[in-house]
């Protein structure tokens, strides 16, 4: 399919360039008024629509795809507003400080403010169109490279006059680097890397950046007590944030009073990070739980499907630091305690607010492994189903593999798994921490690396699934995997059924004294082999393990 957007192709008169195809009213260069002919153009072909958006306003290319990563990551974001009050996939403003620029977007492109929003195409010619209004209302010579677009970056930014020079000077540092992202619709945007001025507006002397940021490598840069609680409270719990805009979009909106909102930390894409609330103070940042809880917001979008490396390491360092000053768990939770959630998390469990970040894009795995310098999850290495057999003692039954089956009278009472690193509970220990697939949970007990569970009426002819949600290494990662067996009282030989076979398996040990290679012939768990064992086959004949499911 070709990358066509127009039932006709309209001639320009710009500079180095024969003709485009453009599928909005606007004037160029000369000042000729251009068609606004249409058709829906193929999610593929969008990096060219930047190509030709920027030869059509004489806009610098890089430029305009540094800030259509900046405004979206190049996603549709639908009728949501960025942080910084932007709109559609360039984060077109329409804020406090600008309340028309993307009414103006709009009209120099000549479509309905509501179709710019909507339409990535003409988003990114309406942020070309802007661009290229506000290099001629600043009279900038365009034959001097990007550095002469500086103040004009600033100027889209449509910020406050500080956070909008951060804007600018965070999006030349893109530039320097280059870079190379991936959409969620496999759509990639390159820009390499190009010679550009790379400032920074940020004072960090000690007279102006005093030290009152709780981890020494943030910058302090403090909200407005209307934005925040000043009274201390004890902290158990981090929440993962996703700003849903820029670093100096969310440096400008937290020191607004009318945002009513605030986080302790801001982690750039760059890895640089910002404290605007003392650790010990309440930020507003998700709801509830806000008293016990420490904001992390990442600089980015929860639809984004993956972020940058210099982002993960920054904000791993920074959540390590705090669990260890604060004895926070290095580990994810789903509910409201101790430990690392989402916001999303959070409010699935406790604040049921709207907001889904830091999104499915998140990786909480390599994260947690960089929290945890790569501290593996703990590992089952062993599980066995224990009875006592009276004067014969505890004998147990292997559940190694999953296969294994239960045919002693009661079923599993006593379950004694063993893994390879000391575990503990989330929060202390309780039932919730162990999950049965059917029966319930008497009680648990920890010895070092071993976990005892007490069970109670798991019922007979039954597939029971053991998990562990509320297990972990010692102030680490939870636990990974589960156990299973099946519980099929009388199956003296493990196959799933009972049968003659079972009988016979019984009457060859009859007074046998009981030990671990035929405690499983004593059915009645007496401590003897006798006819009652063979009674219970009997009396169970035909019965049968359900299918496993598929």
């Amino acid at each position: 399919m070709k990358c066509s957007r127009l039932r006709k192709t309209v001639a320009l008169l710009l500079v180095g360039i024969a003709s485009l195809t453009l599928p909005y009213a606007h004037t160029s260069a000369d000042g000729q008024k251009l068609s606004s002919d249409y058709e829906a153009i193929p999610a593929p072909c969008l990096p060219q629509v930047f190509a030709e958006a920027a030869a059509a306003w004489d806009v610098p290319v890089e430029l305009l795809l540094t800030l259509g990563w900046m405004g979206s990551g190049f996603e549709d974001r639908g009728d949501q507003p960025t942080l910084e009050g932007g709109r559609g996939l360039m984060a077109l403003r329409s804020n406090a400080w600008f309340p028309d620029d993307l009414s103006l977007a709009a009209d120099l492109i000549g479509v309905d403010p509501a179709r710019i929003v909507r339409d990535r195409s003409a988003n990114i010619h309406g942020a070309a169109a802007l661009l290229d209004h506000f290099a001629r209302l600043a009279d900038i010579d365009r034959t001097q490279g990007l550095d002469a677009w500086r103040d004009v970056v600033a100027r889209y930014a449509a910020l406050d006059a500080d956070s909008s020079r951060l804007f600018a000077a965070d999006a030349f540092a893109r530039i320097a680097h280059g870079f190379t992202i991936t959409n969620s619709r496999n759509e990639t945007f390159t820009v390499e890397s190009m010679r550009v001025s790379v400032e920074s507006p940020i004072d960090t002397s000690p007279t102006l950046q005093p030290m009152h940021a709780d981890y020494p490598s943030a910058i302090w840069d403090p909200a407005p007590e209307c934005n925040y609680t000043p009274i201390p409270y004890d902290k158990n719990a981090i929440v993962i944030h996703m700003l849903e805009g820029t670093v100096a979009g969310a440096l400008a909106q937290f020191k607004q009073c009318t945002t009513q909102a605030s986080v302790h930390y801001i982690v750039a894409q760059s890895g640089t990070i910002w404290q605007m609330v003392r650790e010990p103070h309440v930020a507003w940042h998700v709801g509830c739980d806000e008293n016990r809880t420490i904001g992390i917001a990442h600089e980015g979008y929860s639809t984004s499907p993956s972020h940058p490396e210099a982002l993960y390491r920054s904000s791993a360092r920074l959540a390590k630091d705090i669990c260890q000053r604060r004895g926070i768990p290095r580990r994810v939770i789903t509910h409201s305690g101790a430990g690392i959630i989402g916001h999303d998390g959070l409010n699935a469990c406790c604040c049921f607010g709207p907001e889904t970040d830091p999104g499915p894009g998140w990786d909480w795995d390599g994260y947690l492994n960089r929290i945890n310098d790569g501290q593996p999850a703990p590992v089952i290495v062993s599980a066995y189903s224990r009875k006592v057999h009276h004067s014969a003692g505890d004998c147990d039954l292997d559940l190694a593999g999953g296969t294994a089956v239960e045919a002693r009278k009661g079923g599993p009472t006593r379950l004694v798994v063993t893994f390879d690193q000391p575990i503990e509970g989330v929060e202390g220990l309780s039932h919730d921490d162990v999950r049965l697939s059917a029966g319930r949970v008497a009680s648990l007990s920890i010895a070092g690396s071993q976990l005892t569970i007490e069970t109670r009426d798991v019922p007979d002819a039954s597939r029971l699934t053991v998990d562990f949600p509320g297990i972990a290494a010692v102030g680490g990662p939870f636990v990974t995997g589960s156990v299973r067996l099946g519980v099929l009282e009388g199956d003296a030989d493990g196959n799933g059924r009972v049968e003659m076979a079972d009988m016979h398996r019984v009457h060859d040990e009859l007074l046998q004294p009981v030990t671990d290679r035929n405690s499983q012939q004593d059915l009645s768990v007496t401590g003897s082999i006798s006819v009652t064992d063979m009674v219970i086959v009997r009396n169970r004949l035909g019965n049968t393990l359900p299918d496993e499911e598929p």
